[in-house]
């Protein structure tokens, strides 16, 4: 009789191993899921707070060094054509008034590669860069604009050509003060992104404004 009970509860025991064994390749597979799912919220986490930083940045090394180098390079060009005609310059506010902002734009752009290149950085960084930055430049084109919109009598440049290049100009700082909030939060990422169409708006604005300068004082230096 114990021999039976052995065995059938032996037998009993085989009978029930293949469902413990599903079972407990079921348990193992929740768990990996389980444990998937944790690391990716991880990973989620992680990147809001501001880890992988450098390699978000590092994947946009050469955009902003690039235009970085753009900015700086027309800038220069934008002197020495101003130079070579300093008294058109001098003699006409609004013209002034518009290679300030023009200097401007292009001195944003350098700074905004800059602070996205610099090492050592981080996204709290950055925050405080962009919006230190777009409030400076506001308060540093405030002047020349009023300047140069307000001049009576005749102008160089038309009123309306200057009233649109300072509203851009003015648009594309406050831009990128709101998009230093975006790193702020942690999503560098974003910022990153956010930071190309105000950097390409600053670039083409700031083109076409060294164009309208270098025809502007050509025009005025043959009247003279």
């Amino acid at each position: 009789m114990v021999d039976d009970k052995l065995f059938n509860g032996r037998t009993a025991s085989r009978r029930f191993r293949p469902s413990q064994w599903i079972r407990q390749s079921q348990l193992r597979d929740w768990w990996a899921d389980l444990q998937i799912g944790e690391s990716e919220r991880g990973t989620a986490v992680a990147s809001g707070s501001g880890l992988g930083f450098s390699e978000a940045v590092q994947s946009w090394h050469d955009f902003y060094l690039m235009l970085g180098a753009a900015a700086a390079t027309l800038a220069g060009l934008l002197f020495v054509g101003l130079s070579l005609h300093i008294r058109v310059v001098v003699s006409h506010p609004d013209v002034r008034a518009l290679a300030r902002v023009t200097l401007t734009d292009f001195i944003v752009i350098v700074l905004i590669a800059l602070a996205v290149l610099a090492p050592e950085n981080d996204s709290i960084g950055l925050f405080y860069w962009m919006v230190s930055l777009g409030v400076t430049s506001l308060v540093l084109i405030a002047r020349p604009a009023l300047s140069g919109i307000g001049r009576s009598g005749r102008r160089a440049i038309d009123l309306r050509t200057l009233v649109v290049r300072f509203g851009l100009s003015a648009f594309a700082f406050v831009a990128g003060a709101g998009t230093g909030v975006l790193f702020a939060t942690g999503d560098y990422r974003d910022g990153l992104i956010g930071l190309v169409p105000v950097a390409v708006l600053l670039l083409i604005i700031a083109v076409r404004n060294t164009w309208d300068l270098l025809v502007t004082i050509a025009d005025r230096s043959q009247a003279i």
